[in-house]
Formats: structure tokens, C-alpha cells, sequence
């Protein structure tokens, strides 16, 4: 299948502003013929590569293969829309370019693209002990507590920003296994989610902090483990007992040790705010 984004010269017979494939265009002109021998008048639509041209799936599998900033302008032109990609379906409402890949933002008003979120977080708290230490977000707390949501062209890897700034839901999976956010996905997610507010995380003390700093994060404040609110399933012999840790973007004086989440968050938010 070839792709390449044209504008159609017959949207009253095709009913599409662009066509993306050979066969598409192809089927375009043949209608426009048609339509002339007619005195101009539309010939009845029927089943063609032009419908199938713009269907979720196949713009799915276009901007995947097409340059990122060119994927990035065909669904800025066409937002919002359907996108059918590997890891589900999502309505998209724009896009972005960050370290030369395409970032979707989608729409957190829209169920299906909701629960497509849940279903991926899921699939990486599932997938391993790792997986872990991901917060899955339920269908409520996407559309409540988050201001934005942020995913890859395929919809293998995903973050979230809340509404108080922080970056959340952070994932990364491919064929239902964990691949870890140093596996070339960071840059790019982090891009999207500070660029539409995020400012800080919180994260075990495993290898993950080492992770964010190289994203511009460092350390504000930490707590304890607590096993009362461990993940479910938690890996003890594999993962042990971190501190929680709070980290937010810049740099930061002192890490104090608090033995409360709460006292941990305010002084989280206090930080930020300078």
C-alpha cells in the first residue's frame, strides 16, 4: 500500500477533503469521469477504496509509516478523528512532534478512548514485576483528574498530565511485555507532557529515578515504603521495599523524609510553585 497525502479535487463526489493512498486517488478520478459524462451529475457512491481511505484502521497504519511531521499536519487538519493503531482505538484531537517522533493527543471526554487507555496501563501492570510500579488510572480518574493524555503513533506507549501538573500513567508495552520508559520512549513523552503541564511524578526508588533525571527531574521529598498501600501483586523478593519519591522538574536543594503522603505532597507542591 502507498501512501502519500493529497488533497482531493472531487470532495462532492468522495465526501473526504484528502485522499492518502494510490488507490484512493485512483478511484477519485475514475468517479470525477464518470461524473462529467454525466453533465456533472455524482454517480451513486458506491463501495471503493475512497471510504476505506479515511477509515480509522488505515490512517492507523499511515501515520505510522509516514515522516512525523507530516503524520503530525494530516491529523491536525483532520482533528478530531478515529485512530485505530496497535494499541487500541483512540479519538485524536492533535499532534505533535517531539524528539522526532509523533505524539497524539486524544480525547479523555471520549469512552472508547478511555478505556483503551485503561486496557494499555493494565496490560503493563500485568505483563511483569515491573509493571508494577505503574498506577493504573480507572475510567473515572481519566476524566476527572486528568487534563490531558499523550500517546505514540503505534499506541504502544502513552503519559498523562493531571490536573495539578503531575505526570502520570506513564507506559510502554510491545507484544504484552514491559519495555522500560530508557527504552527510547522517554524523550518524547516527557516532551508532550511538560509542554501541556507537567511539572513533577512520584515513583519507587528503584531504577526509575534514574530514569526521570535524565529527563530534568530531581528529587524533592520521599516517604516510605507502606505495604498497607503496596500494589497488588507486588514483587517483594524482585523490587524489595522502596521509598516512594517525589521528583520535580529543576533542581532541588534538600530531599526531607516525611512519614505522611500528604505531608510529602504539599511540600511537592510548595516546590513547583517557586
Amino acid at each position: 500500500m502507498s501512501y502519500r497525502k493529497t488533497l482531493c479535487p472531487h470532495p462532492n463526489l468522495c465526501g473526504v477533503q484528502y485522499h492518502l493512498t494510490d488507490a484512493a486517488r485512483a478511484e477519485c478520478e475514475r468517479r470525477g469521469r464518470m461524473s462529467a459524462t454525466r453533465g456533472g451529475m455524482a454517480p451513486p457512491p458506491p463501495p471503493s477504496p475512497v471510504s476505506e481511505d479515511i477509515s480509522a484502521r488505515e490512517i492507523g497504519e499511515f501515520i505510522t509509516e509516514a515522516p512525523a511531521r507530516e503524520a503530525a499536519d494530516l491529523l491536525n487538519d483532520q482533528a478530531p478523528m478515529v485512530v485505530e493503531t496497535e494499541g487500541g482505538r483512540y479519538r485524536v484531537t492533535g499532534a505533535e512532534v517531539h524528539d522526532n517522533r509523533l505524539v497524539m493527543t486524544v480525547d479523555l471526554d471520549d469512552v472508547r478512548t478511555r478505556q483503551t487507555i485503561g486496557n494499555a496501563i493494565q496490560r503493563v501492570y500485568d505483563a511483569s514485576h515491573a509493571g508494577k510500579q505503574v498506577t493504573v488510572p480507572s475510567e473515572e480518574e481519566l476524566k476527572s483528574d486528568y487534563r490531558s493524555f499523550h500517546v505514540l503513533a503505534n499506541g504502544l506507549a502513552g503519559v498523562g498530565v493531571k490536573h495539578d501538573g503531575e505526570i502520570a500513567g506513564l507506559h510502554s508495552s510491545n507484544d504484552n511485555s514491559v519495555q522500560h520508559p530508557q527504552h527510547n520512549v522517554s524523550p518524547c513523552l516527557f516532551g508532550a507532557a511538560t509542554k501541556h503541564g507537567g511539572k513533577w511524578l512520584e515513583c519507587f526508588d528503584t531504577w526509575l529515578p534514574r530514569v526521570y533525571e535524565k529527563q530534568g527531574l530531581t528529587p524533592v521529598a520521599r516517604i516510605p515504603f507502606n505495604r498497607e498501600y503496596a500494589p497488588k501483586n507486588w514483587n517483594y523478593g524482585k523490587l524489595g521495599e522502596p521509598d516512594l519519591v517525589f521528583m520535580a522538574l529543576g533542581d532541588h536543594d534538600s530531599v526531607p523524609r516525611f512519614k505522611d503522603f500528604d505531608d510529602a505532597y504539599d511540600h511537592t507542591m510548595k516546590e513547583i510553585e517557586q
